[in-house]
C-alpha cells in the first residue's frame, strides 16, 4: 500500500492536510476525535493524537480520561 502513497497530498472534507513522504509514510499527524454515532456530528472530545515525527514512545498519545467507557450498557 505504501508504494501508492508516496509523495501524495490531500485535504480532508473538514480542511485538514494529509500528506505522505517519499517512502509512503504519513508525515502529517492527526487528532483522534470522538463522535458518538456514525450519523451524529456532535463532537464530544479529543481522545488523542498521532505524531509521526515524534520519537517512537510518543507517536501515539491517548487521553484515557477522555474516553467515554461503556458502563452498564450506557455511555
Amino acid at each position: 500500500l505504501h508504494q501508492y502513497l508516496k509523495k501524495k497530498h490531500y485535504q480532508t472534507k473538514y480542511g485538514g492536510e494529509v500528506s505522505f513522504d517519499g517512502r509512503g509514510e504519513m508525515d502529517t499527524g492527526y487528532i483522534i476525535y470522538f463522535f458518538p454515532y456514525v450519523n451524529d456530528a456532535s463532537y464530544l472530545g479529543t481522545l488523542g493524537r498521532l505524531i509521526p515525527s515524534a520519537p517512537s514512545d510518543y507517536k501515539l498519545i491517548i487521553h484515557p480520561d477522555e474516553i467515554p467507557w461503556k458502563i452498564n450498557n450506557e455511555m
